[in-house]
């Protein structure tokens, strides 16, 4: 029993595998690590693009952010002063 029919894949699945195995096997050493390459390099635009760039941008804007917070949590503590000033005359 070999990896694949552990998987259970559909038979044309499976048809579509090996043909993609007798494929890699031809390649030659420089095609085969040209083509890790262009996996290395897609497979770091993907990390950069879903998992680094936004955290990277929520860091950077947090402090701008924190600062408009912090002046509506002053404007609101402001008004519930006044209201509270309001109520007691």
């Amino acid at each position: 029993m070999n990896a694949t029919s552990r998987l259970a894949l559909p038979a044309p699945w499976l048809a579509q595998l090996a043909a993609l195995r007798t494929r890699w096997q031809a390649l030659g050493v420089r095609d085969r690590g040209l083509t890790w390459l262009a996996i290395a390099i897609l497979s770091a635009f993907l990390l950069w693009t879903w998992a680094i760039q936004p955290a990277w941008r929520t860091l950077r804007d947090a402090p701008a952010q924190m600062g408009t917070l912090e002046a509506q949590l002053q404007e609101m503590q402001a008004l519930a002063a006044e209201t509270r000033e309001l109520r007691a005359a």
